[in-house]
């Protein structure tokens, strides 16, 4: 059965007799396991699209550099 067959199928159920609390209860519960359905497919898609590679960036630190030129600088002052 379609989507739009079981949504026709619901409207007519739904005007033609009132509905029992079992029955909304299993309407409620249909509606959460769709929710959790929603949410898993979300986070899934923002893990994958947050699941890229990042780039290492290499930073040299060479502290006897840095002093030699601080001594140049202020020599030449």
């Amino acid at each position: 059965m379609t989507e739009e067959e079981r949504r026709e199928r619901a409207m007519a159920i739904s005007t033609q007799r009132i509905l029992t609390q079992r029955e909304f209860e299993q309407l409620k519960i249909l509606e959460m396991r769709k929710r959790v359905q929603d949410r898993r497919r979300n986070r899934s898609e923002q893990s994958a699209s947050n699941s890229k590679k990042r780039k290492t960036i290499s930073i040299d630190t060479d502290s006897d550099e840095d002093e030699e030129n601080k001594k140049a600088k202020t020599e030449e002052k």
